[in-house]
Parts: structure tokens; C-alpha cells; sequence
């Protein structure tokens, strides 16, 4: 059944904490890391914010940088999005490995090869190894994040961000919903 479960991840160093769980989606045991349907909740976030997580569970919401590396940093994951579009059409992508580094490594993100779904998110590979930026701290990107307006593992500053606002300077967000999902393997 689709909820908040409390998580608490192997040989974590932090406490057990609530995450949204999937289980009607692809075969289930999805944990939902991020989700986003309006404007309602800014993204524009510090990075303390997109470390500890955000919003609400039942709603709109950012689980948490370091939720997400605990989770990832001892076995593999897959990630899937999932996109409601202004029309009403959804379109989904998976990726065959997800993963947080740690934030002495700026949460570095390893996403690993497109696998299954809408072709044009497979864009989101180029984040592969890129570090987490928002307007108060992050490597490569930093200027992005300032750019744009939120936190994410910039390469480019436009590439698939879910993040975006949902008008941005140079972009018009298509989606009107998106979810991040992972899972173990």
C-alpha cells in the first residue's frame, strides 16, 4: 500500500526517518525522493534545506540529500521518474543506478544508463558525477543554481532539472507533475 513508512537504512548515521513508499508503481517498492505538482512550494532553497529535506510527504516535497546517500551508499538502487505533462499525458524514465555521495563530496550523483521509457530524459545521465549546487554552496554548478533559482547536480543549466521553476528564465517547464523514485536492487 502506497505511504509514509519510516525508513531506517543499514549502518546509518542518522535516525530512522518517514519517506513516501510506492507500491502500486512498476512492480513497487519505490521510496519517492522528490515530488513536485505546482508552484505551491519554492525549490529556491539553502543548502541546508535540500540536505535535510523539505515540504510534506503527503504533498510536495524533497526527502533530503542525506537521506538519499544514506539510503544509496551501501547497495544499488534504479531510479525512476515519473511526469505528468499540462495535457494530462504522463511519461516515465529508468535508469539502471542511483546513487548519492556523501556531502563531503557535495552529494556527488551516480545515475547510471538510461534503460526504459521517454527518450528525451535521458539528458539526465549528463549529471552523471556532478556535484549538488544551490545559491548558498556547491561545486561546478554553483552558478546555475544562482542562475536558475533551486538546488540541483548541475552540468548544464538547463538539462532535466525537475527542480525548475515551473517558468523559468530561458525554459518553460512542460511537466506539471514529477516524481523521483528509487529502489533497491
Amino acid at each position: 500500500m502506497d505511504g509514509v513508512y519510516l525508513l531506517n537504512p543499514t549502518v546509518s548515521s542518522i535516525a530512522p526517518f518517514p519517506a513516501y513508499c510506492e507500491n502500486n508503481v512498476e512492480g513497487g517498492g519505490w521510496t519517492v525522493i522528490h515530488r513536485r505538482f505546482n508552484g505551491d512550494l519554492s525549490f529556491n532553497r539553502s543548502w541546508a534545506d535540500f540536505k535535510n529535506g523539505f515540504g510534506d510527504l503527503q504533498g510536495q516535497f524533497w526527502l533530503g540529500l542525506e537521506k538519499m546517500h544514506q539510503i544509496t551508499r551501501f547497495f544499488d538502487h534504479e531510479l525512476l521518474v515519473l511526469t505528468t505533462l499540462k495535457d494530462g499525458s504522463s511519461r516515465s524514465a529508468r535508469f539502471s543506478r542511483f546513487a548519492v555521495g556523501s556531502e563531503l563530496n557535495l552529494y556527488r550523483l551516480l545515475v547510471g544508463q538510461f534503460v526504459a521509457g521517454y527518450s528525451a530524459y535521458r539528458d539526465f545521465t549528463e549529471h552523471n558525477g556532478m556535484t549538488f549546487s544551490t545559491f548558498d554552496k556547491g561545486g561546478k554548478g554553483h552558478y546555475c543554481a544562482a542562475e536558475v533559482g533551486v538546488g540541483w547536480w548541475y552540468d548544464n543549466c538547463y538539462y532535466e532539472n525537475w527542480n525548475l521553476p515551473f517558468v523559468a528564465k530561458y525554459y518553460v517547464m512542460q511537466e506539471k507533475e514529477a516524481r523521483m523514485l528509487i529502489r533497491r536492487l
